[in-house]
């Protein structure tokens, strides 16, 4: 025969897996929260994802168009920069003054009959004697003459 003890303690056991179970749907009810707002999360992310990729897509499609362009854009800089030097007989720093310094420091010509200064125009086709000099290393050898002794031989590109 089952005795009061008995039933008692089967009572018992059952209130606990109730309580148990009421304890688990809570748990499983904010754990389905959870993964929802990761879901939308993650999809956001997705996205971003997408929209970075097709960012990073473009950016090396036309990376080769940007870098040909800073190239002719240097490459037409050191043809100035060699026009410049032919002409002033290598020697750039005494040819370059503010304009108001020239213009100050010239007397007036017009008076004399002498003939008027002579302008450059740079080319956009490198010159065809002149060997092929890397921009780079006459960028960086010029700006190194420029700086003071303690300070580093990085180009200031911005």
């Amino acid at each position: 025969m089952i005795s009061l003890d008995q039933v008692q303690l089967l009572e018992h056991k059952v209130e606990t897996a109730v309580a148990k179970i009421a304890d688990l749907q809570k748990e499983n009810d904010f754990l389905r929260n959870k993964f929802s707002e990761l879901k939308v999360q993650y999809d956001e992310m997705q996205k971003a994802n997408v929209e970075l990729s097709a960012k990073v897509s473009l950016f090396e499609q036309n990376q080769p168009t940007i870098e040909s362009g800073i190239m002719k854009a240097l490459e037409r800089l050191n043809n100035i920069e060699d026009s410049v030097l032919r002409v002033s007989g290598g020697s750039i720093e005494s040819s370059v003054t503010m304009p108001e310094q020239n213009l100050a420091a010239k007397p007036s010509n017009e008076s004399a009959g002498a003939q008027p200064a002579t302008q450059f125009v740079a080319s956009a086709q490198p010159a065809q004697n002149s060997p092929s000099i890397d921009p780079f290393s006459t960028i960086t050898s010029s700006v190194a003459q420029q700086k003071a002794p303690g300070e580093t031989q990085q180009l200031d590109i911005f």
